[in-house]
Protein backbone atom coordinates (compact mmCIF):
# COMPACT_ATOMS: atom_id res chain seq x y z
CA UNK A 1 0.00 0.00 0.00
CA UNK A 2 1.28 3.66 -0.70
CA UNK A 3 2.07 6.05 1.66
CA UNK A 4 -0.55 8.54 0.34
CA UNK A 5 0.28 12.48 1.69
CA UNK A 6 -3.14 13.84 2.96
CA UNK A 7 -4.55 16.79 0.44
CA UNK A 8 -4.79 19.21 3.73
CA UNK A 9 -3.49 19.41 7.44
CA UNK A 10 -6.85 19.51 9.15
CA UNK A 11 -4.94 21.06 12.13
CA UNK A 12 -3.98 24.10 9.91
CA UNK A 13 -6.92 24.34 8.29
CA UNK A 14 -8.99 24.89 11.83
CA UNK A 15 -6.15 26.99 13.10
CA UNK A 16 -6.34 29.00 10.04
CA UNK A 17 -10.27 29.44 10.31
CA UNK A 18 -9.81 30.16 13.77
CA UNK A 19 -7.13 32.84 13.41
CA UNK A 20 -8.54 34.49 9.98
CA UNK A 21 -12.36 34.32 10.51
CA UNK A 22 -14.57 35.47 8.01
CA UNK A 23 -11.28 36.41 6.08
CA UNK A 24 -10.59 32.66 5.79
CA UNK A 25 -12.16 32.57 2.87
CA UNK A 26 -10.70 35.52 0.79
CA UNK A 27 -7.23 34.09 1.89
CA UNK A 28 -7.97 30.92 0.16
CA UNK A 29 -9.53 32.28 -2.76
CA UNK A 30 -6.20 34.21 -3.40
CA UNK A 31 -4.06 31.51 -2.12
CA UNK A 32 -5.68 29.40 -5.40
CA UNK A 33 -5.49 32.71 -7.79
CA UNK A 34 -1.82 33.26 -6.71
CA UNK A 35 -1.38 29.40 -7.06
CA UNK A 36 -3.19 29.15 -10.78
CA UNK A 37 -0.59 32.03 -11.92
CA UNK A 38 1.96 30.21 -10.20
CA UNK A 39 1.73 27.05 -12.06
CA UNK A 40 1.64 28.55 -15.32
CA UNK A 41 4.59 30.16 -14.41
CA UNK A 42 6.24 26.85 -13.00
CA UNK A 43 5.39 25.07 -16.88
CA UNK A 44 6.55 27.94 -18.54
CA UNK A 45 10.04 27.74 -17.07
CA UNK A 46 9.66 23.91 -17.19
CA UNK A 47 9.05 24.37 -20.52
CA UNK A 48 12.33 26.63 -21.05
CA UNK A 49 14.19 24.36 -18.92
CA UNK A 50 14.68 27.53 -16.41
CA UNK A 51 16.20 25.98 -13.89
CA UNK A 52 16.81 29.48 -11.74
CA UNK A 53 13.06 30.22 -12.37
CA UNK A 54 11.73 26.20 -11.72
CA UNK A 55 13.57 26.72 -8.51
CA UNK A 56 12.16 30.13 -7.40
CA UNK A 57 8.74 29.63 -7.98
CA UNK A 58 8.48 26.09 -6.85
CA UNK A 59 9.94 26.94 -3.23
CA UNK A 60 7.61 30.34 -2.96
CA UNK A 61 4.21 28.06 -4.67
CA UNK A 62 5.50 24.89 -1.50
CA UNK A 63 5.59 28.31 0.73
CA UNK A 64 2.31 29.71 0.50
CA UNK A 65 0.62 25.69 0.34
CA UNK A 66 2.46 24.99 3.32
CA UNK A 67 1.31 27.84 5.30
CA UNK A 68 -2.31 26.74 4.41
CA UNK A 69 -1.79 23.54 5.00
CA UNK A 70 -2.13 22.09 1.37
CA UNK A 71 0.09 19.27 1.82
CA UNK A 72 0.16 17.72 -1.01
CA UNK A 73 0.99 20.88 -3.34
CA UNK A 74 3.61 21.33 -0.75
CA UNK A 75 5.03 17.80 -1.18
CA UNK A 76 4.95 17.92 -4.91
CA UNK A 77 6.62 21.60 -4.79
CA UNK A 78 9.41 20.38 -3.25
CA UNK A 79 9.89 16.97 -5.47
CA UNK A 80 10.19 19.72 -8.38
CA UNK A 81 12.62 21.73 -6.40
CA UNK A 82 14.78 19.05 -5.62
CA UNK A 83 14.64 17.57 -9.22
CA UNK A 84 15.43 21.15 -10.87
CA UNK A 85 18.26 21.08 -7.92
CA UNK A 86 19.54 17.94 -9.14
CA UNK A 87 19.69 18.68 -13.01
CA UNK A 88 16.77 16.00 -12.93
CA UNK A 89 14.44 16.61 -16.58
CA UNK A 90 12.04 13.96 -15.71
Amino acid sequence: MKNETAILDPEIVKELKDIMGQDFLLLFTTYISDSENKITELKRAIHKEDIDQICRVSHSLKGSSLNLGVIKIAELCNKIEMSAVQGDKR
